[in-house]
């Protein structure tokens, strides 16, 4: 089973972005990975149009992985979005996608799909621009590194932290997990500044282009305990639970979560 830096040399980002970002599959079907998906950016609309103008101008997004899905919702409202990403082929496509490259990924499906959300989906070309204009930093980071894990070092804390699905697949334990989700929140974090964090619950593997990885298996009490550790209080937490008619045929977890929390 694949692990922490393994992802630079097995990873494929192309097999991850054709199998776990199909428009078809999230937008029009009933798979698990379109409920899940379809639960993210639904919680994302919701978390950021609730408290809109009480999170700052600047959000980090750490582990962005190859797209902009998680931070579509964010951009109404964050002028400064800087993205941050493990590995190499991750931060081209999202330079790709920013420069309008013919070859990038398309994302306005998803885009069309916010709008709407947001009411205003005839107007998703303008807000398509505003997400791209609002991402300023395409950066490097390591959620594993034990004393910084972005390049460049000097990233001054933000209002928000936004990360999703990256310490679950890079931690190797519980006690990893714990450390970097405090080194991060110390680091990149204003007091005061908003946390939000997707990832899986009770979780084992999880497959790509045939290859399994490792993914961090937590309960939602391993979670909680691992917030108040780092010096977060939680303020929502939402569930997806996953029953048997939902079994990915690449991922084993029981549930899907995303957690708002503030620094305190």
């Amino acid at each position: 089973m694949w692990k922490g830096e393994d992802y630079t040399e097995q990873f494929s980002m192309e097999a991850y972005m054709r199998d776990f970002y199909s428009v078809e599959n999230i937008l029009h079907t009933e798979s698990p990975k379109g409920k899940m998906r379809r639960f993210a950016m639904k919680t994302f609309h919701e978390i950021f149009e609730k408290n809109s103008g009480n999170y700052g101008d600047r959000l980090f997004s750490f582990g962005t992985g190859p797209g902009v899905l998680e931070i579509i919702s964010a951009s109404r409202y964050f002028p400064n979005i800087s993205c941050s990403e493990f590995i190499a082929d991750g931060r081209k496509e999202i330079v790709k996608w920013l420069e309008k490259d013919p070859n990038a990924f398309d994302w306005s499906p998803f885009i069309k799909h916010i709008s709407k959300m947001e009411g205003n989906e005839s107007k998703w070309e303008e807000r398509e621009k505003q997400l791209r204009d609002a991402i300023t930093a395409v950066i490097p980071c390591n959620c594993l590194d034990p004393t910084n894990m972005t390049e460049p070092n000097y990233l001054k804390p933000f209002d928000t932290l936004l990360t999703s699905g990256v310490l679950d697949c890079s931690c190797p334990d519980i006690a990893t997990y714990r450390a970097q989700l405090k080194l991060l929140i110390r680091k990149y974090l204003k007091p005061g500044g908003h946390f939000i964090q997707l990832g899986p619950l009770e979780a084992d593997s999880w497959i790509v282009n045939g290859k399994t990885f490792h993914a961090l298996y937590m309960t939602k009490e391993d979670v909680y305990s691992a917030w108040e550790n780092a010096g977060l209080k939680v303020e929502q937490f939402y569930f997806l639970k996953y029953g048997e008619e939902d079994k990915f045929s690449d991922a084993n977890y029981k549930a899907t979560f995303i957690g708002k929390g503030i620094k305190l």
